[in-house]
């Protein structure tokens, strides 16, 4: 019998309608080949309204790849959970609304 896809649960997902990213394509965070993102793609993530979520979606899934909160697989490991991190590289937390 194959198994069901994963749906997140979309309810607390919400912040991704506040995404900066949310009509780029998924590769574009998924560089191969040891390359980054192109340069405009992580000043997005620096503007983003929304990235402390995207950094804490990350940590709470368990990528070990990809850029997410504007931070690579790399910086993420430095740091054991999105908080720790957020405070390294000044990310903020904003009131959503």
């Amino acid at each position: 019998m194959p198994r069901e896809p994963y749906l997140p649960d979309l309810d607390k997902l919400t912040w991704m309608r506040q995404a900066a990213c949310r009509d780029l394509p998924t590769r574009l965070f998924f560089p191969t080949g040891g390359r980054k993102p192109q340069p405009a793609v992580l000043e997005l993530c620096r503007t983003c309204p929304v990235r402390y979520e995207c950094l804490q979606y990350a940590y709470d899934r368990k990528f070990h790849s990809g850029y997410f909160g504007g931070l690579s697989a790399g910086q993420r490991r430095r740091h054991p959970d999105a908080a720790s991190a957020a405070r390294a590289y000044g990310i903020k937390r904003r009131r959503l609304g």
